[in-house]
């Protein structure tokens, strides 16, 4: 594998809402959505790597995000507890990714979110003292091989 492409953001993730067709015959994306894949946009240009090429090869994408504390109930919580306790204020996990992937995806980081093969996502509380707003680190490696050695279909197919 090749060295990985770091990207952290001062921000919790805005997960992907659906695009909302108008009357007018356009549309938006509601929530800030649009903001939040623009700034993720621009975060990868800003910390890209020198002499950065677009990953062509299947890719691996590791996603942290650590949300604030909700004020209504703050002694509930602790930094670092798990942020998937159903506690009212829960982001869902393929929204998140879907908004970053595309985002990065706009920026020319890969030719296609399709590219992404495995990866983890990670949501977790963190403290409003540091990071009152959240925090994102986005973690991608181009893989050198789309099946890594051992990692076999268990099942055969005709």
């Amino acid at each position: 594998m090749a060295n990985p492409i770091i990207i952290e953001i001062p921000q919790a993730p805005v997960p992907k809402a659906s695009y909302r067709p108008n009357r007018k015959g356009g549309g938006y994306y509601p929530g800030g959505t649009k903001g939040w894949m623009d700034h993720v946009s621009w975060m990868f240009k800003q910390q890209k790597p020198r002499g950065f090429k677009k990953l062509m090869r299947p890719v691996r994408m590791d996603i942290y995000a650590y949300f604030p504390i909700p004020k209504k109930n703050l002694y509930s919580y602790s930094p670092g507890d798990l942020h998937c306790q159903g506690k009212g204020e829960v982001k869902d996990r393929d929204n998140i990714e879907k908004g970053i992937q595309d985002a990065l995806e706009k920026s020319n980081l890969y030719e296609n979110d399709n590219q992404i093969c495995m990866g983890e996502t990670v949501k977790r509380w963190c403290s409003n003292k540091k990071h009152p707003k959240g925090y994102t680190v986005i973690v991608v490696t181009e893989m050198n091989e789309f099946n890594p050695p051992g990692d076999t279909c268990p099942v055969e197919v005709n």
